[in-house]
C-alpha cells in the first residue's frame, strides 16, 4: 500500500473539510439562498423585489431540485426563504431555521410575483450566484462566484462593501490537489478512525439531524406531530 506523509495527510483532510460542508440538501439552489440571505441582510429588511441572475449552469441544475422541508421544488421558494427567513452565518444552511410559517410566507411571496429569475449574460465564471434585493428605495446586491459559499461581491446602493475577483474550487491555494495520486486517498483513509470527530459529524450526526428535521417540517404542517414527539 502506498504510503502518505503528515503533510500530505493534513492537505488532504483540509481540502475534505472545505469541501465537504453541511449543506441543506443540492447545493445549487443553496447557494442561490445564501446570496439572497446575505443581500437581504445587508439591506436590513426583508426585500419588496428579488432579482437573481444565474449562470446557464446553476440554472440547469437548480431549477428542479427539491428543497428539503418545503415539498417544493425550483429557485423561487430557495430565493424566497433565503430573504424571509435564512441566516448567511450559517452558510450552506443558511435556511436551516426555516419554520412552516415562513414556508408559508414563500409561497405568497412567490404568487405576489416579487421574485424574477434571470440568465446572467455575458461572461462569468460557471457558478455563478447573484442577488439583488430592493425595498425603501435602496438596492443591496450580494455575489457568489467560483464556489457555492464564495462571496466576491456585496453592496448597498452604490457603496461596495466587499469587492474581490477571486474564487476556488475543489483545490488548494495553488489550484494543485494536494495528492498526485487517487491511491493516496486509502492510506489516508485508512489513517483516521471512524470515531473521528470529523467523520461523525458528516457521516451519522448531520444525516440523523437533517432526517428528523424533515420529518418535524413536513409532519407539523400536517398537523400531526411536534418536535417534542419523535
Amino acid at each position: 500500500m502506498e504510503k502518505i506523509d503528515k503533510q500530505e495527510y493534513d492537505d488532504i483532510l483540509s481540502l475534505i473539510k472545505r469541501e465537504v460542508v453541511p449543506a441543506m440538501g443540492c447545493t445549487e439552489p443553496i447557494a442561490v439562498s445564501l446570496a439572497t440571505a446575505k443581500a437581504s441582510e445587508v439591506l436590513g429588511t426583508v426585500p419588496e423585489r428579488v432579482t437573481f441572475y444565474l449562470s446557464a449552469n446553476i440554472l440547469k441544475n437548480a431549477m428542479g431540485v427539491g428543497i428539503p422541508g418545503t415539498g417544493m421544488i425550483g429557485l423561487p421558494i430557495a430565493i424566497a426563504l433565503g430573504a424571509i427567513c435564512g441566516k448567511p452565518e450559517y452558510g450552506l444552511e443558511v435556511i436551516k431555521d426555516s419554520t412552516p410559517a415562513d414556508i408559508e410566507r414563500g409561497r405568497q411571496m412567490i404568487a405576489d410575483k416579487r421574485i424574477t429569475v434571470k440568465l446572467k449574460q455575458g461572461s462569468c465564471d460557471k457558478l455563478h450566484a447573484e442577488a439583488v434585493c430592493e425595498a425603501d428605495g435602496h438596492t443591496a446586491t450580494a455575489v457568489i462566484s467560483g464556489n457555492h459559499t464564495n462571496f466576491i461581491y456585496i453592496a448597498l446602493d452604490d457603496h461596495a462593501i466587499l469587492d474581490k475577483h477571486s474564487g476556488t474550487a475543489g483545490s488548494d491555494s495553488t489550484g494543485r490537489l494536494p495528492f498526485s495520486s487517487a491511491t493516496q486517498m486509502v492510506p489516508f483513509r485508512t489513517k483516521t478512525p471512524f470515531s473521528s470527530s470529523f467523520w461523525r459529524l458528516n457521516m451519522t450526526t448531520l444525516p440523523l439531524a437533517l432526517a428528523r428535521k424533515e420529518r418535524v417540517i413536513s409532519l407539523s404542517s400536517l398537523r400531526t406531530t411536534t418536535p417534542s414527539s419523535l
